[in-house]
């Protein structure tokens, strides 16, 4: 019989969370030295860049939910999700290439800003501008291409994904706490005056939950839209994971001993065939 966590609620007890995306953040790990050492186009960057982030960003969900600070729980999830959306587009147009020369140039046109501006430019690092001349050329090149790219509409690509409920509990609901409400900062004030017992505020696990899930399905889209093949063995384990989030299964550890026990010798991923 398999392995799982009975629970009264929605929702597992924090510390199964914790071990999870501790040995999630190992997993990602392993991905992205392999992406690092194999991984040669600008797509296979982007992708290794993209899951970075978002096992980052969980790991300071996390830390920010131990301390009870759920708003921006919500809105590190939001930024997750965002990174999800953007690979799905992405991956759909082919448009790496479009989206790293467009990025180039507003980062270079943003930096160019600043040094331009007589107030700003002494008070910031020479570091910050340092690599400005060497890239002049390319931005000069890259202007005279024009590269056309727009960021995608969340809701449009949820609902292509069937992630719907991403976006509208997620995503939607997120977008209302990146900018001041009236009530903004209420159950802050009711949690640090504590004027309200702590078990009638709404369980917050739900943003531990789907953000763990937001990050297994964009590293199982990177490495399907990536140039590399990948041993089954890695699938395996993701689909576990997220099996692990709707019912408590622990065979995701079964899975990520497996790939420990393969060894640092043993490939878990190779170039496709051209």
């Amino acid at each position: 019989m398999k392995e799982k966590i009975k629970r009264k609620k929605q929702y597992l007890p924090i510390k199964f969370y914790k071990e999870a995306i501790d040995i999630l953040d190992v997993f990602t790990t392993i991905i992205l030295l392999s992406l690092g050492e194999h991984g040669t186009s600008i797509k296979d960057t982007i992708i290794r860049n993209f899951i970075a982030r978002s096992i980052v960003s969980l790991k300071g969900i996390l830390k920010l939910w131990e301390e009870k600070d759920y708003q921006d729980c919500w809105i590190l999830h939001r930024c997750i999700l965002d990174r999800l959306f953007h690979l799905h587009a992405l991956a759909k147009e082919d448009a790496f290439e479009t989206f790293e020369k467009w990025s180039f140039k507003k980062q270079y046109e943003y930096k160019n800003k600043i040094r331009s501006d007589p107030y700003f430019r002494d008070k910031i690092s020479p570091d910050f501008f340092k690599n400005m001349n060497k890239n002049k050329k390319r931005y000069t090149d890259i202007c005279k291409e024009q590269p056309q790219w727009d960021r995608p509409k969340p809701e449009e690509i949820a609902k292509e994904m069937d992630l719907n409920f991403l976006y509208k509990y997620g995503y939607d609901y997120a977008s209302t706490l990146v900018h001041p409400m009236a009530n903004d900062g209420e159950s802050d004030f009711l949690r640090q005056t504590k004027l309200v017992p702590e078990e009638m505020f709404p369980d917050q696990r739900a943003v531990i939950n789907n953000s763990c899930l937001a990050v297994v399905v964009i590293v199982q889209e990177g490495l399907n839209i990536s140039s590399l093949l990948w041993r089954c063995i890695m699938f395996d384990f993701l689909d576990n994971f997220k099996i692990f989030l709707q019912n408590g299964s622990m065979d995701y550890k079964e899975s990520f001993l497996k790939i420990g026990s393969l060894g640092p010798e043993f490939d878990i991923c190779k170039k496709k065939d051209i």
